[in-house]
């Protein structure tokens, strides 16, 4: 189902160092009794996944990105965010939780992973 990049809502979590940025190209390698292989592209377009925690987060920050994460459905629905460069990336969530570790009273971080959403997904 194709999503209209205006009516996305836009993720504001700022990443924290270090940041991870990995190309996906999504293959499949079949190999026969003769030793031969024949591969197969399952993507017309390489995706970047990008693994990073978050910066300090106060309590109603943390409750935010949860409801923006239920509100996405987790994995469901993509959204916008900006990386540390500000450049817009149409992504979803990569993971089925958000685990957040506390470092002391009211301060937060948050393990996140996002992934590229294909170009045919996006109608700008």
């Amino acid at each position: 189902m194709p999503w209209s990049a205006s009516s996305l809502a836009t993720l504001t979590v700022t990443a924290y160092y270090p940041y991870t940025v990995t190309p996906i190209w999504e293959s499949t390698v079949t190999s026969f009794p003769s030793g031969m292989e024949q591969r197969v592209a399952l993507q017309s377009q390489v995706r970047y996944q990008f693994d990073f925690d978050s910066e300090y987060m106060t309590s109603s920050e943390k409750t935010s990105l949860i409801n923006f994460f239920i509100a996405r459905q987790g994995q469901m629905i993509p959204f916008k965010w900006y990386d540390i460069d500000s450049v817009l990336h149409y992504v979803r969530f990569n993971q089925k939780t958000i685990p957040f570790e506390t470092h002391g009273f009211g301060r937060w971080l948050a393990s996140i992973s996002l992934i590229e959403v294909h170009s045919s997904e996006i109608i700008t």
